[in-house]
């Protein structure tokens, strides 16, 4: 199929983006395009304006602030998979990056993309919410808990484009993790979207509740049958 007839801008700014963003009501952002692009062919998706941002180098690249690691929306999949930063800091998301689609894919898809599309399937989400990260768009800061609000749906609403993500290091997250029993990479891969944010809250709850021997079993067995 072919997706419906629409207009196209290709931003060099992101002030210009938003711009044309609000100038056109059923406006989409378009970065990697490996998400809409399939959407639209099959008329899930019928944006009667697609925005280009791909060309904005402000949304593009990866460093890290002690523990903090900014990554760009932009940033393709292909250089979150090979940055010595995400290495060192949140192996576990150098390690899903890597293992997303085909090369085509890692080298065109961008995170920024993959996580405002929210797709229940990718293994970004379950990685994100371990790491505690936070999404920034250009007027607010979304913990990564109140930013994914169901299958495809997002926090996004009158701001669609995301600008940075922020991560804490692996280090700081697993001393925080109870009892040291879950990895980051093991409590990560593979999650799906029920079981994701089911054993999100089972964490949370126990690290302020006094854990009994099966709270525990829960704790150490749970990840088993995701991973």
């Amino acid at each position: 199929m072919h997706p419906a007839n629409f207009d196209y801008h290709r931003a060099s700014s992101i002030d210009e983006a938003e711009s044309l963003w609000r100038e056109n009501s059923e406006a989409s952002f378009l970065a990697g395009g490996h998400s809409l692009i399939p959407a639209m062919k099959l008329r899930l998706s019928d944006p009667g304006t697609l925005v280009d941002i791909s060309d904005i180098d402000d949304l593009k690249g990866i460093t890290r602030d002690g523990d903090t690691i900014r990554i760009g929306s932009l940033t393709t999949h292909a250089e979150v998979e090979k940055s010595d930063v995400v290495k060192d800091g949140c192996s576990a998301l150098s390690e899903a990056a890597g293992m997303i689609g085909d090369p085509q894919v890692r080298n065109r898809g961008t995170i920024g993309g993959n996580v405002a599309h929210a797709d229940p399937a990718s293994d970004y989400p379950g990685i994100l919410m371990a790491l505690g990260a936070t999404i920034v768009t250009s007027n607010r800061s979304i913990a990564v808990d109140d930013f994914f609000t169901g299958l495809f749906e997002t926090a996004l609403n009158e701001n669609p484009m995301v600008l940075v993500l922020l991560a804490e290091s692996e280090l700081l997250v697993q001393q925080t993790m109870l009892f040291g029993l879950l990895q980051q990479k093991k409590f990560c891969r593979g999650l799906i979207w029920g079981m994701m944010q089911l054993l999100h809250q089972l964490q949370k709850f126990l690290m302020v509740k006094k854990c009994s021997v099966t709270c525990r079993l829960l704790l150490i067995i749970a990840p088993i049958f995701v991973v």
